[in-house]
């Protein structure tokens, strides 16, 4: 509800100010997260490894793009 309204509003703004690429970098452990940007439509662009580091302990990370209509 209140995550997918939140992306869409950010969405609507940046084509206002002209911007044509947004991008996220989610935990890969967060699978809401991860299931909210494929519902709306991001590409998934890669996998950056090792890149969350939490206590002594590296988790890997999903970088998702949107380009956006101007």
């Amino acid at each position: 509800g209140y995550g997918y309204k939140a992306v869409k509003l950010i969405e609507t703004y940046c084509v206002e100010l002209g911007l044509y690429q947004l991008a996220a970098i989610i935990p890969v452990k967060n699978v809401a997260c991860i299931a909210l940007f494929d519902k709306l439509g991001w590409t998934l662009s890669g996998t950056l490894k090792d890149w969350i580091l939490r206590g002594d302990t590296p988790s890997d990370a999903r970088f998702y793009q949107k380009l956006l209509e101007t």
